[in-house]
């Protein structure tokens, strides 16, 4: 993608780790088995083909840049696959993609996805279930939040997955318009107080300690659930220090 580009489209959209051999990807047709398997459970049974054509339906929509430099539209929803990969090296010996640079791939809605000699395991969910303009009265503008999350399979569960598809979903989420990003002014991530698991991975690991807040659960459940936000600036400071204790 062109620097001077004013849209980009995040359909096949793909964000590889540079620590762990995992890349987070927007969800394809070939993800229907391993999406049911990981909305399985009590409850209605999902068609897990017709979920993902609403999610890349949604996803198609291009984030565009208005006159003023702001995205002026985008999606509403850039749902997306944590994928395990591995590669063949020279003589067919599997590797893991550990250690690689971070890539990103932006191409035009209906264009091919870009494959190499990787192979890759669905062991989980993430990205944005919803993403919504809003008016901020502070900038007199409108502004474009996305809601992250994440869904790993339980048999993947306490490798530090969940927390590297939630880094890789807010460095994109601020990436700008120009370079493949969605450009967003801010991201939320929503969860139950009493999930204990998530709220030890964003207080933690993702360092966003003590500043959530409590409020009503929106879906009627007895506990309440706690709301983070966190702006472009907010989570560059996270991720410096972040950085500051892994070199001491």
């Amino acid at each position: 993608m062109a620097p001077e580009s004013r849209q980009a489209c995040h359909l096949n959209t793909h964000l590889q780790s540079a620590t762990l051999p995992l890349a987070l990807r927007t969800v394809a047709p070939r993800d229907a088995p391993a999406l049911s398997a990981l909305l399985a459970g009590p409850g209605p049974r999902h068609d897990a083909d017709a979920v993902i054509a609403r999610q890349r339906q949604s996803a198609s929509a291009p984030s565009v840049l208005g006159a003023d430099g702001f995205v002026a539209s985008g999606p509403d929803r850039v749902n997306m696959a944590l994928v395990l990969l591995t590669h063949q090296k020279a003589g067919g010996e599997p590797g893991d993609m550990a250690g690689q640079p971070q890539r990103q791939q932006e191409q035009q809605a209906g264009g091919d996805e870009v494959e190499g000699d990787e192979e890759e395991l669905v062991v989980g969910l993430g990205g944005f279930g919803a993403i919504k303009t809003r008016w901020d009265s502070a900038l007199g503008r409108p502004m474009r939040a996305g809601d992250a999350g994440v869904l790993v399979a339980p048999a993947h569960r306490r490798r530090g997955f969940a927390a590297e598809a939630m880094r890789l979903a807010l460095d994109w989420a601020f990436t700008p318009v120009s370079h493949g990003g969605p450009q967003l002014d801010v991201v939320t991530i929503t969860t139950l107080s009493d999930n204990a698991p998530m709220v030890t991975l964003v207080e933690g690991k993702l360092g966003l300690g003590g500043k959530g807040v409590l409020r009503p659960a929106e879906g009627g459940e007895p506990v309440g659930e706690l709301y983070y936000e966190l702006k472009p600036e907010d989570w560059k400071e996270t991720r410096r220090q972040q950085v500051a204790v892994q070199g001491r």
